[in-house]
């Protein structure tokens, strides 16, 4: 059985761990060039395929349904496979164990700036996949993933940012 699930995979305006602040209109370019049909894969902790001895030993756990960015950051809806490895990262979501998401990402031409002190500012973003990590393991401590409700509005903003 699979779930769907919601949350921002990344956060505008505030620090990630390691220092990087993702603009608001970041992804504007990369959503602009690929179109209103994207489908993004879903991995568990950024775990990518990779061959092994000639063997696949890591494939997505989802795909995004809907990608959009909005005022607090890039928000997605996924659904889950019916994979055993999915349905276990679907608990774990559910069990409120997995509630981080994160993007991997790209920098596209003249899209990051050296901030004072250290980090990023992040301006021109192209993301490639989305990720559910372990709760409190995000690199942007309020990106995050929860199921999504059947017939639910989506995840709602307030002025200070996302509403979980």
């Amino acid at each position: 059985m699979s779930i769907i699930v919601e949350g921002y995979a990344a956060i505008f305006g505030t620090p990630d761990k390691s220092g990087d602040v993702i603009q608001r209109g970041a992804f504007s370019d990369w959503l602009k060039a690929i179109g209103s049909d994207l489908v993004l894969p879903i991995y568990w902790t950024h775990d990518h395929s990779k061959q092994v001895g000639g063997k696949l030993t890591a494939m997505p756990i989802g795909a995004t349904m809907l990608i959009a960015q909005r005022d607090a950051g890039l928000y997605f809806k996924a659904q889950l496979a019916s994979s055993p490895k999915a349905a276990a990262v679907a608990e774990l979501v559910r069990l409120g164990a997995a509630t981080g998401s994160s993007i991997g990402y790209s920098v596209l031409d003249g899209g990051e700036k050296r901030i004072k002190g250290g980090g990023r500012a992040l301006e021109r973003l192209a993301v490639g996949e989305i990720s559910i990590t372990p709760t409190g393991r995000a690199m942007h401590p309020a990106a995050f993933v929860r199921p999504a409700a059947a017939g639910e509005a989506p995840v709602a903003e307030t002025q200070e940012g996302v509403a979980a």
